[in-house]
């Protein structure tokens, strides 16, 4: 025995209604929870931390850093001109997890 069970035209636009309002939901919780995580010298890394792109029909937004020019070596840890290495901070990676752990879908 099979039951067939399909989403009319009414149902499929709810569902994506839905599912936009979720991920705006969790790409804000996202860039929040980065502000918060930053490490801050400046300030600038962590005033730079927005919503840099959307792309709703493909249901991706991008959540990350602009215009410091070194957000990424902050994130993934970088080697210093002495040789030394900086750890990586995963501010933003951290941000994610948490925000993705935590959500209620």
């Amino acid at each position: 025995m099979k039951v067939k069970i399909k989403i009319n035209e009414s149902g499929v636009r709810q569902l994506d209604k839905w599912c936009n309002e979720f991920l705006e939901r969790l790409a804000q919780d996202v860039r929040e929870r980065a502000i918060v995580n930053a490490p801050v010298k400046t300030g600038k890394l962590r005033d730079s931390i927005d919503i840099l792109d959307r792309d709703m029909e493909n249901k991706t937004i991008l959540v990350g850093t602009q215009d410091t020019g070194y957000g990424l070596y902050v994130e993934v840890g970088h080697s210093t001109r002495d040789g030394g290495f900086v750890a990586p901070s995963g501010f933003l990676r951290r941000a994610a997890d948490d925000a993705i752990n935590e959500s209620s879908v």
